[in-house]
């Protein structure tokens, strides 16, 4: 069933529920309360009713706009213009406006009426008519009429053309609005003055032909007047590009340089470090480096010290580090002086030692030619104190 009664009714609560709502349970529905046998009195005047509206929105194709009259409408004229829409309940209302602007009132019976005196500043103005429907208030139905079109016309073949020289020409101007209208051709803004190679033609003079066209009509700008019969005017205009039709001479052509077979790059050569103008101020700075100033021996700068590099490989005892380190520069003054002090204490040191061995040697030697009798007379006694 599409009715049914929900709520709690031990609390008093009887809700009527509908589904599937059609058109037919569109009626005013009642709740009544009573106890037993009532009167019918009392009945009547203790029930509550509600009005339930079904909701259809407009039919399709509407809101429809006219004007009349609906053809041949001119400046200085009175045009009424029509809006109607048909169908949905509510009934939509439908109004006028231009723009932004609004026009009139709503019209509430589905149908609204605007009369208005067309001028010449009328001439291209659209009228829209909005049709409002709470089935559609975020998209609401539009139509739309102007009675006035604006005169518009084109020229062919293009805006652009090339052409080749001693060839022949025809330009168009085709409009859009199917009326009579006049034609006036003009290039580069002086009017055309019919001759043998340039005249035109046709029932209202609307294409022109252009005969053995010639490098004088290089970028010519050929244009277009058209007049309708209210007195408007507008222009089309086309650019002529003469083309030379003797092909150019081209130069000599040269034959392209031999590139030789690619080769890679030799080796290159280690660089020899330079040597560092703070280190030795006598060696020679670089090209481009000032000449560093030669200072006092107590306020010449303590040459810096060798940073630790990760790429450097471990002192050891195969692998020692050279006296001569080109990573550290030259030696300064002092170290050469320690250097120099050192080895004479060494040579001294091997002196002294060398001058021992010698005396001990010696000494060792006198003794041996003492026992073995050599440079001394050595007698042997007895027992008894005689010689043998």
């Amino acid at each position: 069933m599409r009715y049914s009664i929900l709520g709690n009714h031990s609390n008093g609560e009887y809700n009527l529920q509908i589904t599937n709502v059609r058109n037919s349970d569109e009626a005013t529905y009642e709740c009544v309360y009573y106890e037993g046998h009532a009167d019918p009195e009392l009945i009547k005047h203790s029930r509550r009713g509600a009005l339930l509206a079904i909701g259809r929105p407009p039919d399709p194709g509407y809101p429809l706009c006219s004007m009349s009259p609906s053809t041949g409408v001119l400046p200085l004229m009175n045009v009424t213009f029509t809006c109607t829409t048909r169908g949905g309940n509510p009934m939509g209302k439908v109004r006028w406006y231009t723009g932004t602007k609004w026009i009139g009132k709503w019209g509430l019976n589905g149908t609204i009426r605007h009369t208005r005196f067309l001028t010449a500043n009328d001439v291209g103005i659209v009228l829209s008519c909005q049709e409002d429907h709470p089935s559609r208030p975020r998209y609401p139905r539009k139509c739309q009429v102007n009675p006035l079109t604006a005169l518009g016309i084109s020229i062919t073949p293009g805006p652009q053309v090339s052409v080749l020289t001693g060839n022949n020409m025809i330009f168009s101007c085709v409009p859009n609005k199917k009326e009579n209208y006049g034609y006036i051709w003009t290039i580069n803004g002086h009017p055309v003055v019919r001759s043998p190679y340039i005249f035109p033609f046709g029932n209202s003079g609307e294409k022109l032909r252009l005969i053995g066209l010639t490098m004088d009509m290089n970028r010519a700008r050929v244009s277009c007047q058209g007049t309708d019969i209210n007195g408007y005017t507008t222009f089309a205009h086309s650019l002529i590009t003469v083309v030379d039709n003797v092909p150019p001479t081209l130069p000599p052509t040269t034959p392209a340089p031999t590139i030789p077979p690619w080769r890679p790059n030799p080796r290159p050569r280690p660089v020899p470090p330079r040597s560092n103008p703070r280190l030795n101020p006598n060696s020679n700075p670089p090209p481009g480096n000032p000449v560093p100033p030669t200072l006092p021996p107590r306020h010449r700068p303590v040459p810096p010290r060798s940073t630790w590099n990760p790429n450097r490989p471990p002192k050891s005892r195969r692998n020692p580090r050279p006296l001569e380190d080109p990573r550290m520069g030259e030696p300064s003054k002092n170290s050469v002086k320690a250097t120099i002090v050192g080895a004479a204490v060494t040579g001294i040191a091997i002196g002294v030692i060398i001058a021992f061995i010698a005396m001990y040697t010696r000494s060792r030697n006198n003794n041996r030619r003492t026992r073995s009798g050599e440079g001394s007379t050595v007698k042997y006694y007895n027992h008894s104190g005689s010689p043998w």
